[in-house]
């Protein structure tokens, strides 16, 4: 909010000094140096709404970018939060397993965490995106068993291998007998550790 004005827009970046945000079409712009209330929700596992008080340091109409003067108490556990996961990600693998069929799904879960692997499961594609999206962690092995039909699986292999979002390797598992995979995906973990 600024000058009686609500803006609405997409967070760019953020840090913990300020925020770069791309406003929305038709949107009123800001003024350089103007003071300015924020209510912003990150996109991740039990998010809430934050407020900050800002001012806005640069600006023009699709972009503005605001350095914080008062940050909410939760900003700081949100971003301590993150910083463990970067650190948690590159200490371990972390897979998510893709597989409609839970006979066949929940066992071989069970393997790959007798591996060392962080496992999270998802029965459909739409889950499947909605955890990478709530995820802070950007080094997911996503497992995908095959489909019936196979539009199902190709087109979740197609849109995370073509998004613009944090790369993550995609692995193709056979319908019939995923485990045969575990081989080659243990084989592979060592080898790059």
């Amino acid at each position: 909010m600024h000058a009686r004005d609500t803006v609405r827009g997409r967070l760019a970046n953020i840090s913990t000094g300020g925020m770069r945000l791309q406003l929305s079409d038709g949107e009123p712009p800001c003024v350089c140096g103007e003071a300015v209330e924020i209510e912003l929700h990150l996109d991740r596992a039990g998010a809430t709404w934050l407020r900050f008080q800002g001012q806005v340091q640069r600006c023009d109409d699709r972009e503005v970018a605001i350095g914080f003067t008062a940050v909410p108490l939760e900003f700081a556990i949100v971003v301590e939060d993150a910083l463990l996961s970067v650190r948690e990600g590159a200490a371990m693998s972390h897979v998510l397993l893709v597989d409609a069929n839970a006979d066949r799904r929940v066992p071989f879960a069970a393997l790959l965490r007798k591996t060392g692997c962080r496992v999270a499961e998802a029965a459909t594609p739409l889950e499947a995106i909605s955890h990478l999206g709530g995820s802070a962690i950007h080094s997911w092995v996503v497992a995908i068993t095959d489909s019936t039909p196979a539009s199902i699986a190709d087109e979740l292999r197609r849109f995370l291998t073509d998004t613009d979002a944090p790369p993550v390797d995609v692995v193709a598992l056979g319908r019939d007998s995923p485990s045969s995979s575990l081989t080659w995906f243990t084989a592979t973990e060592r080898a790059q550790r």
